[in-house]
């Protein structure tokens, strides 16, 4: 199960198929544990493929994530920030409770939708 949108030639992935990936009901509950998926964005149009812009995106549907570039390691700034390989991934976390997290779906949907 992933929220990794279908890479297609298409423009925008389906709200369909985007439904269809959703979370399930519930999660294991384990003691001082976040659950996260790393989604990866390149599937998705040009302004929102990367994770800075669909950072920005989903703020405005109130909805956070974090852009991979956040988690890459680069002592010293050796390379460009653009040039990460997580510059194309954001980070998702499911700890918050289930109602939480279907705004934060539906969020995410009206982004790529």
């Amino acid at each position: 199960m992933s929220l990794t949108p279908p890479s297609t030639s298409s423009a925008k992935p389906s709200s369909s198929s985007f439904k269809a990936s959703r979370a399930p009901s519930s999660f294991p509950t384990w003691k001082n544990w976040i659950p996260t998926w790393w989604l990866n964005l390149e599937g998705l149009p040009r302004p929102i493929a990367d994770g800075l812009n669909f950072f920005q995106a989903c703020l405005e549907e109130k909805v956070i994530v974090v852009p991979g570039i956040f988690f890459d390691l680069n002592p010293s700034m050796r390379r460009d920030l653009f040039d990460s390989s997580c510059h194309h991934f954001v980070r998702f976390s499911y700890g918050p409770k289930m109602d939480v997290l279907r705004k934060g779906c539906d969020g995410i949907e009206r982004v790529i939708t």
